[in-house]
């Protein structure tokens, strides 16, 4: 993977939690996540809207969710994957970067939002590594 310094908005992102790149996007898990493996997929320049984007970035972007989708179906068992994006502030979206969440679905169903825990960088970087096959351990 590439030693580069990638931002989110106006966060750095540890290269430990980058799951996969390429050179207009790349992929993290959330700090917040809905579910175990909930993954963003973010384009490299800070843009906030999706209809801003290049059609090489939303290729780019578009190539990553397959990715992400399947390797969060082989390395965490998860049979079904939700998408989505809040495409601006009154679509939801937090963060002035658009993004998508690659969420994988459990039996359980997902996390009410008020019972969401913020994971550590450590915890991130070690899932990064199980969705990546470096570790394959449960």
């Amino acid at each position: 993977m590439p030693e580069t310094s990638l931002i989110f908005e106006k966060f750095s992102i540890d290269s430990s939690i980058v799951i996969f790149e390429d050179e207009l996007a790349f992929c993290t898990l959330s700090f917040k996540p809905i579910t175990p493996g909930h993954i963003l997929v973010i384009p490299k320049r800070i843009e906030q809207y999706y209809d801003k984007l290049s059609a090489d970035e939303v290729r780019s972007m578009a190539k990553l969710v397959t990715r992400c989708s399947g390797a969060l179906k082989r390395a965490l068992g998860c049979k079904e994957v939700t998408f989505g994006c809040q495409d601006g502030p009154h679509a939801g979206q937090t963060v002035k970067h658009v993004h998508i969440h690659v969420i994988p679905a459990y039996d359980g169903g997902l996390i009410d939002d008020d019972d969401r825990k913020q994971w550590s960088v450590e915890k991130m970087a070690k899932m990064a590594r199980r969705i990546q096959g470096v570790e394959v351990e449960p």
